[in-house]
């Protein structure tokens, strides 16, 4: 059914395709068919790598105990970029509460 939907999905929408490639992955974890996992994991990462997708494939490659193939995927999984991932929100007035003074502050959490 997946594969069915990622065929139906054009070639601009790079970034649905590759969620819809993730979730054929975790399809096949769910059903114990590992190695095709892996393949889907692997060309999620290819295209647009993803903590998610990374670490998916380190467990598939844990299940079939290939070793060397999970050194090399948590290598890729620390090279991973993520643009929101170790910086301060900059949506302070997101963060604004007034207390019971009517005095504006920011909430920390």
């Amino acid at each position: 059914m997946y594969r069915m939907a990622l065929d139906q999905i054009p070639h601009s929408g790079e970034h649905l395709r590759f969620k819809i490639m993730r979730n054929i992955g975790n399809a096949f974890v769910r059903m114990g068919n590992y190695q095709d996992a892996i393949m889907s994991y692997e060309a999620s990462m290819e295209g647009k790598p993803d903590f998610q997708s990374g670490f998916n494939l380190i467990v598939c490659y844990f299940a079939l105990g290939d070793r060397e193939k999970m050194k090399r995927s948590f290598a890729k999984l620390l090279d991973i970029k993520d643009s929101n991932f170790g910086e301060e929100n900059d949506d302070d007035e997101a963060n604004e509460d007034e207390d019971e003074d009517g005095k504006r502050g920011l909430l920390r959490c």
